[in-house]
């Protein structure tokens, strides 16, 4: 039975991850930073050290990061002021059916507090989980499994009471380093079979109500 839900925020529970990638292309145009779309997606589902990683080891260790990121952030930043990213599919009716039945909410996002605050506050969120851990909470980003053993540890819940909703290659690795069931639902980023046969695929977040509630997961 399950007791916990731990959602990833991105993509999970918020539309946003389009957005990002319309930011971080806006950033390479205007900018020239010459960053390939297939680098920007590795960063899908990982914080801000990640991030950094990824692109020095394509641009260089000479590379201006903090510039890099700064200029991508107002983008963001403007992107959102001007349209909020949208809640995905599901989202009101399950955290509801899951206070109803006195399931513990929590989020372990990638995202550092303040920026997801203010996604989470544009969405009406904030107040709707029972723990919350961002990305500067933790040292190490996904697909370590640090994030969610740390969600999962303020609560008295056993692993297999426990599930994961995750959408990126970085969280369903994170939640299966952790030991821990992870389902996954699909949004922009292409899962390796050999990872998506690790996780219980669903098609959105009204079909995981309608399993959770037949206690099939």
């Amino acid at each position: 039975m399950v007791k916990l839900v731990i959602f990833d925020v991105d993509g999970v529970l918020i539309d946003s991850e389009n957005l990002y990638l319309k930011a971080a292309a806006i950033n390479c145009e205007k900018y020239h930073y010459d960053i390939p779309l297939d680098i920007l997606k590795k960063v899908i589902g990982g914080n801000t050290s990640l991030h950094k990683q990824l692109v020095l080891d394509y641009k260089g260790q000479d590379f201006n990061f903090d510039e890099y990121h700064n200029n991508l952030i107002n983008i963001i930043y403007d992107l959102r002021q001007k349209s909020p990213a949208p809640k995905k599919k599901g989202v009101d009716e399950i955290l509801s059916y899951l206070k109803k039945m006195d399931i513990k909410i929590a989020i372990a996002t990638s995202t550092e507090r303040q920026r997801q605050m203010f996604n989470l506050k544009a969405c009406g969120l904030e107040n709707s989980f029972d723990y919350m851990v961002f990305g500067d909470d933790i040292k190490n980003s996904k697909p370590d499994p640090e994030i969610y053993i740390k969600a999962w540890s303020h609560f008295n819940f056993k692993k297999e009471e426990t599930i994961i909703v995750e959408d990126s290659i970085n969280g369903i690795l994170s939640g299966i380093n952790a030991g821990i069931r992870v389902i996954y639902i699909p949004d922009i980023i292409n899962v390796p079979k050999d990872i998506e046969d690790k996780t219980i695929k669903l098609n959105d977040l009204n079909e995981l109500m309608e399993k959770i509630n037949k206690e099939e997961i």
